[in-house]
């Protein structure tokens, strides 16, 4: 046999025996997650549960492609839905911080560590799925009394409502692609937010501090005491600061003595709004806020 022969024969062995051994170590932890190395597209194994009772946490971070996000804060018992999570992801609770990751490759499936791996099968690494999978989506239930100091999530695509926490944990938000909605919020933390392309609306909700930028789109920042307020506000690209419905340029800047919140936004390539009800919510929302308010200066 030729020398080159010999090389593309040596090759050709070492990638079969590499294909083999992967094979096994997938197999295994497939069997040990309890599904097959080649599962069917939409199966029943696509949602998960995990529970949170049991957990002393910090903080949840979340690193997912494109999924939708849902934290509720009204909830009786605690707990994560993973819902259409067929793929593959690592989930790991550590010092504190319980972290579902979606951002696994394939390579990182052989690095055994204290990661809980959840293994959709080779089949998605080696064959484009024809038929199209539910939306990917993470809703996060916690209770009024649940223990919580910080959030981050981070999404490639998709979008995050946070509604009816009581909780005071601080957010950091990183949205490639998609829309944020806070409402109904007494948290009275600290938010970050950076957004690629997508709207921001934060109404209802009590803040400590608020430092956003949206590259592409509008920021909407409507609370009944918002004229008790910091503001270092800026909007580029052809838009404005309104504020109550009235245009004040490119940029805003107010402070009063009785500021307690700091409000920093950039909007790079768009609008922000400000005022102290959003002309869009529903009436019963606009309604409820107004009462809430009225309570809370009596």
């Amino acid at each position: 046999m030729r020398p080159t022969s010999i090389i593309f024969l040596c090759l050709s062995v070492l990638l079969i025996v590499g294909g083999i051994v992967t094979c096994y170590i997938a197999a295994e932890m497939a069997a040990d997650q309890g599904i097959e190395l080649f599962e069917t597209a939409g199966g029943e194994n696509s949602n998960e549960l995990i529970t949170l009772d049991d957990k002393s946490l910090n903080k949840i971070s979340l690193v997912l492609k494109d999924a939708d996000v849902n934290i509720y804060g009204d909830a009786e018992e605690p707990y994560i839905e993973l819902v259409n999570y067929a793929g593959s992801y690592s989930f790991a609770v550590s010092d504190g911080i319980l972290t579902v990751d979606e951002s696994i490759g394939f390579l990182q499936l052989l690095n055994f560590g204290e990661k809980q791996v959840k293994f959709g099968g080779l089949r998605q690494y080696l064959l484009r799925r024809d038929t199209e999978p539910g939306q990917k989506t993470v809703n996060i239930y916690l209770t009024g009394s649940y223990q919580l100091k910080q959030f981050e999530i981070k999404l490639d695509s998709g979008n995050v409502t946070v509604k009816g926490m009581k909780i005071r944990p601080d957010f950091t938000i990183k949205i490639g692609t998609g829309d944020l909605l806070f409402e109904q919020n007494k948290i009275h933390s600290a938010v970050t937010i950076d957004i690629g392309t997508g709207n921001a609306v934060l109404r209802e909700t009590d803040l400590l501090s608020l430092e956003a930028t949206v590259k592409r789109g509008d920021l909407s920042y409507f609370a009944h005491n918002f004229a008790y307020q910091t503001y270092e506000i800026t909007a580029g690209g052809g838009g404005e600061v309104f504020v109550e419905g009235e245009s004040k340029g490119e940029t805003y800047t107010s402070s009063t003595p009785m500021a307690f919140i700091k409000v920093n936004v950039t909007a790079k390539d768009g609008s922000v709004y400000l005022g102290k009800t959003d002309p869009n919510a529903a009436s019963g929302e606009s309604d409820e806020s107004e009462e809430t308010a009225a309570q809370t200066e009596g």
